[in-house]
């Protein structure tokens, strides 16, 4: 089996996302027996998910291990063999499209999230396009069952949109750049939550802790299209009907949401069951099984 090495763009952060499901993967990879470390590009910094680090890593052992790198490295600066890159976003959208000059054609992709071309070549998707999904639950996220009022909102990665206009009352709190718990503090108190970053689990992390989502809609993607090209979408569309219990897209759905809030937290009792299952154990025998692989850069892009 070959040993992995995850390379971060960043130190730990909780309230980063990319950050949080690398080091969550880590996680996972370890429980599942192989051997994974951190490379320490950035401290080791000590956290709640993952702390074993590796500082430095000869050729020799290069030769029967796997590096892991985000779209936001550039370049392969461990110089490995074997190279995996891990989309966790869309090439152009969080990082420049420059990015992909530098990797190697034979590394091997792995999308966070379906893309828009998968929709436009559907006869790709689990050969050259691969997923790679994880969605770390802190379990500070928590439902105090408080009597809630209100509305909150995130920006965050709004530019996925063409254009917005502002939905949320004019009253309403913004949520910036703060930590999880703040957060979960924050969706306990409101009885509304409206993001327009369509990405963020911070949608998901709302709905378990009792607070109605809102996602903003993309111009011209239907829900059950928007659905799909979340992290979470083949786990709702294979087990849970189609459906992300407690959310509404756009204030139109809001109605559905306010109904079917009570039915979340069964929803994803066995989500970590299913990444396993579905996404971790498919990609381990994938990098063990590395040129039997059409999932390259070269195919992809």
């Amino acid at each position: 089996m070959k040993n992995i090495i995850i390379y971060p763009h960043f130190a730990f952060n909780p309230q980063n996302g990319g950050i949080t499901v690398q080091f969550y993967l880590a996680q996972i990879l370890k429980e599942l027996g192989c051997n994974v470390k951190m490379f320490n590009n950035h401290g080791t910094t000590q956290n709640y998910i993952f702390n074993d680090y590796i500082t430095n890593i000869t050729s020799e052992e290069l030769e029967n291990t796997v590096v892991i790198y985000c779209e936001g490295i550039t370049g392969n600066p461990l110089n490995a063999k074997y190279v995996v890159r891990w989309m966790l976003s869309e090439l152009g959208k969080n990082v420049p499209i420059e990015h992909l000059k530098t990797w190697g054609k034979n590394e091997l992709v792995y999308y966070f999230n379906p893309e828009p071309k998968f929709e436009k070549n559907k006869e790709l998707i689990g050969s050259v396009y691969k997923i790679l999904y994880l969605n770390y639950i802190n379990p500070l996220v928590v439902n105090l069952n408080l009597e809630r009022s209100g509305w909150c909102y995130t920006l965050r990665k709004y530019f996925y949109h063409k254009q917005i206009n502002m939905i949320h009352p004019n009253n309403a709190t913004r949520l910036g750049n703060i930590p999880i718990n703040i957060f979960v503090q924050a969706f306990n108190k409101h009885k509304y939550f409206i993001s327009y970053d369509p990405l963020t689990f911070y949608t998901i992390i709302a709905i378990l802790c009792g607070c109605i989502s809102v996602v903003y809609p993309v111009e011209g993607m239907d829900k059950k299209t928007w659905i799909s090209n979340t992290s979470i979408g083949d786990y709702i569309n294979n087990t849970q009907n189609g459906e992300i219990y407690g959310l509404a897209y756009g204030l139109s759905d809001l109605k559905y949401a306010e109904e079917t809030i009570h039915l979340a937290p069964k929803q994803y009792i066995k989500l970590k069951e299913y990444m396993i299952n579905k996404m971790v154990n498919p990609f381990i025998k994938d990098i063990n099984n590395w040129d039997k692989n059409i999932n390259t850069i070269n195919n992809n892009f």
